[in-house]
């Protein structure tokens, strides 16, 4: 089996609330493959969304390490850890995060403003992109003009347009009606069967039974890693 790309051990995240401290992560260990898809799970509030914030490198834990690609991001700068993450992480948000002045093709090539390497053919390939999530008809309409499931779907070209080696998703099925939620679940499969290694966070159980692992979660601790039966 491949070595991990990313490994996440004894994370640890705590918040103050009021006159308390509160710990949302009591000592998380995770590992991210290539080719794979990982299922983060749980119920609100036990953590998910906190490690996804860490394993993105958006959120330093307060105590354990998350080791991109060989380094140890605890060891890092913040300017280090930012070059790491936008080389090695997509991120594809629950709330889309669309920029509402920008058409989907110019949303999906954000990224490639930050990566210098990935701006050779970048309109061609968030063209092919957008075509292959069956936006090719909607290059050119702003997000106001496409629905929610296309809404995701240019944000998912977003966050692969630069080649990340990680996809991470946060609830990605959650907004979306049944029938375009089983076209987003295909999609994510199709890029963990191209070589990425995808994670998501979801309540959804279709979207959570193409997990090749599952990592339950409850009070901030890994209660059960099961892989796909």
């Amino acid at each position: 089996m491949a070595e991990p790309l990313l490994v996440a051990r004894g994370l640890v995240r705590e918040y103050r609330v009021g006159g308390h401290r509160v710990r949302a992560l009591a000592g998380v260990d995770l590992e991210l493959r290539a080719g794979t898809c990982t299922a983060i799970l749980g119920p609100s509030g036990s953590g998910k969304s906190t490690l996804l914030g860490c394993l993105a490198l958006l959120d330093r834990p307060d105590a354990g390490s998350v080791v991109l690609d060989g380094i140890d991001t605890a060891r890092c700068t913040a300017a280090q850890r930012r070059q790491l993450q936008r080389r090695c992480i997509g991120m594809v948000f629950q709330q889309f995060h669309l920029l509402p002045h920008l058409s989907a093709l110019e949303n999906a090539l954000l990224p490639t403003v930050f990566h210098r390497a990935a701006r050779a053919g970048a309109e061609q390939r968030a063209r092919q992109l957008l075509a292959r999530c069956g936006l090719g008809e909607r290059l050119h309409h702003r997000p106001a003009q496409l629905s929610g499931g296309e809404q995701q779907r240019v944000a998912i070209a977003r966050a692969v347009i630069h080649g990340p080696r990680i996809l991470l998703a946060d609830e990605p099925t959650a907004n979306l009606d049944s029938a375009t939620g089983r076209q987003l679940i295909e999609l994510l499969r199709e890029l963990a069967q191209e070589g990425l290694a995808v994670a998501f966070v979801t309540h959804d159980a279709a979207l959570a039974a193409i997990a090749d692992v599952r990592y339950t979660l409850r009070d901030g601790r890994i209660v059960d890693a099961s892989p796909r039966a």
